[in-house]
């Protein structure tokens, strides 16, 4: 399964443009409005917790092609990108070689520094087996620094059983905000803001969750 949706994310990210990680079923215009508006999101809860400071280490976990690391590096931050594709990847590194970018995955990634800030936006849903995304979500963890912010997305009120949406099957899985509280919370992590997105119909939200050291 793992690899089956290693190879699906590759595929897309090789045939489509920068909005590969976007919504297929809305136009390239609205996936621009979709992406300023969550990048915008992620500064605003940035800056809540850190009022006024630049240069903080922020890592990107399944950056895609680099929308969202590009964002964070132009506003003054120290970006670090993971993604397991590596068409996604390559586009990264061609396109913006200011930022590290490491192709793997997010389950087992290892970088020999750690973070003021993770963000990790839509991406944890499409990892469907509950093994490889427990371990996704404590390996963000493990990458934090003591005093840093963890902000993830998904459907924070998902079923807590739901395994499928509609006929998302083989690449979605909502989990809510007690299941990725369970996980954190022994790292020290506390679910401290949930912001929906509110754009479109999506029902995504951004959680934040804090560890103070």
């Amino acid at each position: 399964m793992k690899n089956n949706l290693i190879d699906f994310w590759n595929q897309r990210h090789g045939k489509l443009g920068l909005y590969s990680g976007g919504d297929k079923g809305i136009s390239n215009y609205e996936n621009f409005e979709f992406y300023i508006h969550r990048l915008s999101m992620i500064l605003k809860l940035i800056n809540k917790y850190y009022i006024g400071k630049k240069s903080l280490e922020v890592l990107d976990a399944g950056c895609g092609k680099g929308f969202f690391s590009n964002g964070l590096f132009s506003s003054g931050h120290i970006v670090s990108g993971i993604d397991s594709s590596v068409n996604a990847i390559s586009f990264c590194k061609e396109n913006y070689p200011e930022i590290f970018f490491k192709q793997d995955d997010l389950d087992n990634f290892v970088l020999n520094k750690a973070f003021d800030v993770v963000v990790c936006i839509d991406v944890m849903f499409h990892i469907v087996e509950d093994n490889l995304w427990e371990k996704s979500v404590k390996n963000l963890a493990y990458h934090a620094k003591n005093n840093s912010i963890i902000i993830i997305s998904d459907y924070i009120d998902a079923v807590d059983s739901e395994k499928t949406i509609g006929e998302k099957i083989k690449y979605i899985k909502y989990r809510n905000k007690k299941r990725y509280s369970k996980v954190l919370e022994p790292f020290g992590f506390f679910l401290k803001n949930v912001v929906p997105y509110n754009i479109l119909s999506n029902k995504n939200s951004f959680m934040v969750f804090h560890r103070k050291g």
